[in-house]
Formats: structure tokens, C-alpha cells, sequence
């Protein structure tokens, strides 16, 4: 008899489908991982809130395995990264060297008009830093018992 497609990979019988689902879904986390550090504040956002959302909602089909590896090598480095000092300056050092580090990005894209709270690099750095101070917590709470079984 097949598995039902929503049944918990954890619970699943050990076969290739699962094995190819637990893949699949550390491949996706790795790859949001690389666009969380991204310049363009839209699509770190983009990928905090995605991220969260997504192990939020189908954290309990992961089997621990998943979870340690995801924790360990998805979301501690993007949290990481996410919260050092230098990952605001990583954007700025992209401007290049004749660029002011009190340039707006306003005035680095003509045409744009963007409100005064969002308008530098390191604003734009503190939305995703709120973003993940909200959203990785979340996860952690809700699943803490799957990421302790992993130990």
C-alpha cells in the first residue's frame, strides 16, 4: 500500500522516494541559504520569510535527520551571517571604494524614491535582521523537540 503524499517523511518506510524527498529538501534550504546574504534586500527578505514560512508549516514531514542537517547547515550560517556586523558591510563594500558610505540607495538608483526608514544599506540590513530575529525563533519553538532528537 502507497504512502500517503502528506505522511511525515519520519514515518515514511524507508524507500528511494524518501530518501529523494529528504534530498530535495535540503537542496531547497541550501539554496535559500546562498540568497540570504543576497545585496538586494527584496530577495534576502524574501528568502527569511520564505524560509521560515516553510519549516513552519512542514517542519513535522521532516525526519530528524533533515532537521539536524538543515539547522547545522542552513539555518545557523544564513542566522549567522545574517546578524554579523560585517554582512551590511559586504553590501557597501559592492559600491565600490568611491562611494560614500552615507550614499542613500536613493541616490545610487535614479528614479527611485524609497521611504527615509529604508533608504541606506544598513536599514535595509536591520529589516532582514528583524526578519530573522522574528521568523527563526518561531521555527525553533515550534520544533524544538524534533532538533533535541537529533542529538
Amino acid at each position: 500500500k502507497p504512502e500517503a503524499p502528506d505522511a511525515p517523511v519520519a514515518q515514511q518506510k524507508d524507500t528511494g522516494e524518501s530518501l529523494e524527498c529528504h534530498t530535495l529538501w535540503l537542496c531547497l534550504f541550501e539554496e535559500m541559504c546562498k540568497l540570504g546574504t543576497d545585496n538586494r534586500p527584496e530577495v534576502r527578505n524574501g528568502v527569511v520569510r520564505t524560509l521560515a514560512g516553510t519549516l513552519a508549516a512542514h517542519g513535522p514531514q521532516l525526519a530528524t535527520e533533515t532537521w539536524s542537517r538543515c539547522f547545522k547547515g542552513s539555518i545557523l550560517p544564513l542566522f549567522r551571517a545574517i546578524m554579523h556586523p560585517e554582512g551590511a558591510e559586504k553590501s557597501q563594500a559592492c559600491r565600490g571604494s568611491n562611494t560614500p558610505a552615507s550614499t542613500t540607495a536613493a541616490e545610487l538608483i535614479p528614479g527611485v524614491v524609497l521611504h527615509h526608514t529604508r533608504d541606506t544599506p544598513e536599514k535595509q540590513w536591520n529589516e532582514t535582521r528583524v526578519l530573522s530575529l522574528a521568523g527563526f525563533p518561531r521555527v525553533l519553538r515550534l520544533h524544538m523537540a524534533q532538533l533535541a532528537q537529533s542529538d
